[in-house]
């Protein structure tokens, strides 16, 4: 089964005509997340999400910190 994300990207793929931006653009607009912080700088973005941990993640994530890359995770 394919995840949200999966399902609008691949939705958003088979839109003739539009630029990676505009389909940038969509994805934030449908995204699922609290967006905390964005800045557009046309080639390059700044985006800050904010996700809630769900049932169970707390055990997982104890030595976490906003520090860490998504490589340390694991």
């Amino acid at each position: 089964m394919k995840t949200y994300q999966q399902a609008m990207y691949d939705e958003m793929r088979k839109k003739p005509g539009k630029t990676k931006y505009e389909l940038f653009q969509e994805w934030l607009n449908e995204c699922p997340v609290e967006i905390t912080n964005y800045k557009d700088y046309s080639d390059e973005f700044e985006v800050n999400f904010s996700v809630p941990l769900e049932a169970g993640e707390e055990k997982r994530l104890t030595n976490f910190t906003s520090y860490d890359t998504p490589d340390d995770m694991w």
